[in-house]
Parts: C-alpha cells; sequence; structure tokens
C-alpha cells in the first residue's frame, strides 16, 4: 500500500499494484496536477507532480513513460495495454 495525498488534502491508501495510468496535469490545471487511474474509488486527482510520484511507486516492472502527442507525459502499467495505435490528428 502507498499513501497519496489527494487534492482536498485527504490522504488515500492504495494498492499500487491496482494503479493502471499516471498522468498530469491537464493544459487547464493551476499548478501540478496529477491523475491516477485504476484504484477503486475512481480517478485520484492529487497535488504531487506526476513524475515524482511515478517515480515512487513500488511497483516492479515499473510503469511505462510515453509521451502524448501534445508533449506530455503519462505512465501506464504495460500489463493493462491490450492495443496500441497512432494518434488520429484532432487528438491532443
Amino acid at each position: 500500500m502507498i499513501v497519496l495525498r489527494a487534492l482536498d488534502g485527504t490522504d488515500v491508501s492504495v494498492d499500487e499494484s491496482a494503479i493502471t495510468l499516471v498522468a498530469g496535469p491537464y493544459q487547464h490545471d493551476v499548478g501540478p496536477h496529477t491523475y491516477v487511474h485504476g484504484i477503486d474509488r475512481g480517478v485520484l486527482v492529487t497535488a504531487e507532480d506526476a513524475a515524482a510520484l511515478a517515480a515512487r511507486l513500488p511497483v516492479h516492472p515499473p510503469l511505462a513513460r510515453l509521451t502524448r502527442p501534445n508533449m506530455t507525459r503519462v505512465w501506464l502499467k504495460g500489463s493493462s495495454v491490450a492495443e496500441v495505435r497512432a494518434p488520429i490528428p484532432t487528438e491532443r
């Protein structure tokens, strides 16, 4: 288990093996925001830097780092990927 601090300041215990995707921030976000997917409560939003959060997750193998078409980073669990495709021109 790992403790993540939600954007509202609440500490949330999370099973790190359940995390499938770490992403953030969106272009409209003010300050560091990270979106953690795969946990039972839905998407957890934190104020921690996404790269720092992904680096401190004690999972082996570590999450794979990818780059979106808009040059933002995402980290994902390789075993949760079923298919990879090229981005379509309208995707950000």
